[in-house]
């Protein structure tokens, strides 16, 4: 019997799909990556290409406004000067403020007038009226009675401003009717007073006669100009409705004179000439105008941005096959080795992996991580006590020790490199105990992983805020070790966002000293007090030495209290600055000892005062040692310091002014009334009667009324004064001298300053206002 063929089994795309999601995974996710980078690209390079264009264009027709506003405001200048000239010409003067009404001589006024207007063709007209005969000469319309003149309007305005002398630049709408018809013209009229009477010479310019000073202009065709006045009227629009109309015109604080609102663009220019400053001339552009080139290069740029990533698609499909193969090759390999498994040649690529490998792996992991795990845990504890304790081991017990627990090191020129984490307090309540312990693991794999590149090393977290890296020095290399800490410190930074302050020993060839290296290396990470943190400090190089031997400031200390007591918040924060400045020069462990001392004090001084420490870092040494462990840098020494002591001064305070601040103030005030009248009565003689020091007392009464003792005592002697110079005859030179006053120049001084006016005219004043006379 002939062998049949085997059916070979059919499998559609769709199962091929799945049995490939990882093939499918990599290759969506470089077309995602690729989409994003694209989109994000031309997203940014169209806005700032956008931003610049629009800038440039901005800026450019900014520049050319600005050219036109000063031909603009040259021209006006011009033509107002030939205004000028001919409000001055002898022949119009004379006609102005003639007396009789002469017809000839209206006759040669309205020559005149014709005459000076047919000259500038910007001129509409010419008015003049005559105060003294009521005629009214108009080199347009003639020559009229007040009456008959049709423009009734303009002789309402002239009215109005009667005895004004000088110069107006008016903006008005002429509408009035002649022989029946209708006149209707916007004006800009400049009016001249003669001689501060009603007669006036008035110069009507139409104002669309001022477009020919723009047509001329470089000006795109779909743009408009609009001239503005000071008061942001419309003086001149391509739409006559706007006239005199108020211009909204945004004003920004950029610098530039444009912005852009959804359909246009706005530049403005300002400009002033004669009797006209602040005006503006602005120009409106339409957006799709000015940026129609600028739409076409973004549309040329998406056909290129698609070009580009129609190739980089095409290319991530081949990156992509080419990945997966070394993939597919092992699940083939699996599945040849699995032939009979039809559960496995049906799953998807990775899980066939994973069911073929997952019992060894778990295996191979658990052995791994036993013999890992005693390994390091044997390691760790072996250099930790090599840190702690002083040890005495002979050269070779040392090296067989150093290869048992399969150190990286030999006992040879070993430097020491110390990792400490900066706001350490802030870090200890952020994460929770597990967390932190992670995140000294990852700084201690970073050190590793970047010394271990140039020297063989061992890391160690020491469980108290810091890690150690105990590096070997080869060829010479302990100079290098500083810029391997600050390549560690960066990395931290970079990928774990930790701040450390590092610190490197000095090369140490006995493994018996890396103790006392080791306390000398955590010392020298303190130096971030007065250095400030995350920087790194190497062993003698770069630590500047005290000058003089170590001498505590007992004066500041002394002085700071004394202020402390008295309640003096600006002293006590001057004398604390200068007790810190006094300090600082001296070593961390010096600064600490004196800040214990002060603290020990403040204390002291606190429970003298009957002052609650419950809530504060006074109560004990212990507590004290505590916070000066968390202060890290000078700066957070300082402000807690200023926290303390601000609270010790607010218990201060209050405790102050309930044990008898206002009978103290009634004591003084009663010395004062029982020798107000004596001329030594001073801030000394009543702090020595009761016992205080002058400036207490001057202090304490300043604080409490608001006024100096001295004005205090002088206020009641001029009081008496004032009494004695309005109830009796007593010259002032007696009065002087009974009311407490040293000298009588110094009084009248002290009188004058007070009262506004001599005692002798106080007394008349008193006297003419009350309308008696002195018993």
């Amino acid at each position: 019997m002939p062998r049949m063929p085997k059916k070979t089994k059919q499998i559609s795309f769709m199962q091929v799909m799945k049995n490939q999601k990882t093939f499918i995974h990599i290759l969506v996710s470089f077309i995602f990556v690729c989409l994003a980078i694209m989109l994000a690209s031309i997203l940014f390079l169209y806005n700032q290409f956008s931003k610049a264009a629009m800038n440039e264009i901005g800026s450019h027709t900014q520049k050319l406004l600005d050219e036109q506003s000063i031909n603009y405001a040259a021209k006006m200048s011009s033509l107002l000067d030939y205004i000028q000239k001919a409000v001055h010409n002898e022949e119009v003067l004379g006609y102005a403020l003639a007396r009789d009404n002469d017809p000839f001589l209206n006759y040669q006024a309205w020559r005149k007038l014709k005459e000076l207007k047919d000259n500038q063709p910007i001129i509409d007209s010419i008015v003049m009226q005559n105060y003294y005969t009521g005629n009214i000469v108009d080199s347009k319309v003639g020559i009229y009675g007040r009456s008959e003149y049709p423009d009734q309007q303009l002789l309402t305005a002239l009215d109005q401003e009667q005895g004004f002398r000088g110069q107006r630049l008016y903006i008005r709408r002429a509408d009035y009717y002649r022989s029946s018809l209708r006149y209707e013209t916007d004006y800009l009229s400049f009016v001249s007073y003669f001689q501060g009477q009603a007669s006036a010479l008035v110069v009507n310019i139409d104002i669309k006669a001022l477009k020919e000073y723009f047509t001329h202009e470089r000006l795109l065709a779909s743009s408009n100009l609009y001239i503005l006045d000071r008061e942001q009227r419309v003086v001149y629009s391509p739409d006559p409705a706007q006239f005199q109309q108020p211009y909204q015109l945004m004003r920004n604080n950029t610098g530039n004179r444009w912005y852009k609102d959804q359909q246009q663009m706005v530049v403005y220019s300002p400009f002033s000439f004669f009797t006209a400053p602040g005006w503006t001339i602005v120009q409106t552009l339409p957006l799709d105008s000015v940026l129609h080139n600028l739409y076409k290069l973004r549309t040329l740029t998406y056909w290129f941005f698609s070009i580009i990533l129609a190739v980089t698609l095409f290319a991530v499909w081949k990156v992509s096959r080419r990945i997966y193969r070394p993939i597919k090759n092992l699940i083939e390999e699996a599945v040849h080795l699995h032939p009979s498994d039809d559960a496995i040649a049906s799953s998807a690529d990775l899980a066939v992996l994973s069911q073929v490998l997952r019992s060894q792996k778990q295996q191979i992991s658990k052995f791994q991580n036993k013999l890992v795990k005693s390994t390091k845990q044997g390691k760790e504890i072996f250099i930790r006590d090599l840190l702690h304790r002083p040890t005495h081991y002979s050269a070779s017990s040392a090296a067989a020790l150093f290869k048992e627990y399969e150190l990286a090191v030999s006992i040879n020129q070993l430097v020491i490199l110390v990792f400490r984490m900066d706001n350490y307090d802030k870090f200890a309540k952020q994460f929770r105990y597990s967390d932190q312990r992670l995140i000294y693991f990852a700084i201690c794999n970073v050190a590793q992983e970047l010394i271990s590149e140039v020297a063989p090393v061992e890391t160690v977290d020491m469980k108290s805020g810091h890690i150690v890296a105990i590096c070997e020095a080869r060829g010479g290399m302990e100079d290098d070790f500083p810029a391997i800490a600050r390549s560690v410190q960066n990395k931290c930074a970079e990928l774990i966002k930790i701040s450390l302050t590092a610190a490197v020993s000095l090369p140490v060839d006995n493994p018996n000293d890396l103790s006392s290296e080791y306390m000398q290396v955590l010392e020298l990470t303190n130096e971030r007090f007065k250095g400030g943190t995350g920087k790194c400090w190497v062993k003698g190089d770069g630590i500047a030495a005290t000058e003089s031997e170590y001498s505590y400031p007992e004066e500041r200390e002394r002085q700071l209290l004394s202020e402390l007591k008295l309640g003096h918040q600006k002293q006590v924060e001057h004398h604390l600055e200068k007790f810190i400045e006094a300090i600082l020069p001296f070593s961390y462990s010096e600064i600490r000892l004196s800040l214990l001392k002060l603290l020990l004090n403040l204390s002291k001084t606190a429970e003298q005062l009957n002052l609650a420490l419950d809530h504060s870092s006074l109560g004990s040494l212990k507590r004290m040692e505590q916070m000066l462990d968390l202060l890290e840098t000078k700066e957070q020494l300082i402000e807690w310091l200023h926290l303390t002591l601000g609270g010790i001064l607010e218990q201060l305070q209050l405790q102050s002014v309930a044990a008898g601040q206002n009978q103290l103030i009634a004591l003084i005030r009663q010395v004062v009334q029982e020798h107000l009248y004596d001329p030594n009565l001073s801030t000394k003689m009543i702090a020595d009667e009761l016992k205080y020091s002058s400036t207490y007392i001057r202090q304490l009464f300043k604080d409490f009324s608001g006024q100096s003792l001295s004005e205090y005592i002088t206020d009641l002697r001029l009081n008496e004064v004032k009494r004695r110079l309005t109830e009796t005859k007593q010259s002032i030179e007696d009065i002087v001298q009974e009311t407490g006053f040293s000298a009588v120049n110094s009084f009248y001084t002290i009188f004058k300053r007070h009262m506004g006016t001599t005692p002798s005219q106080y007394r008349r004043q008193w006297e003419n206002d009350s309308g008696k006379e002195l018993p």
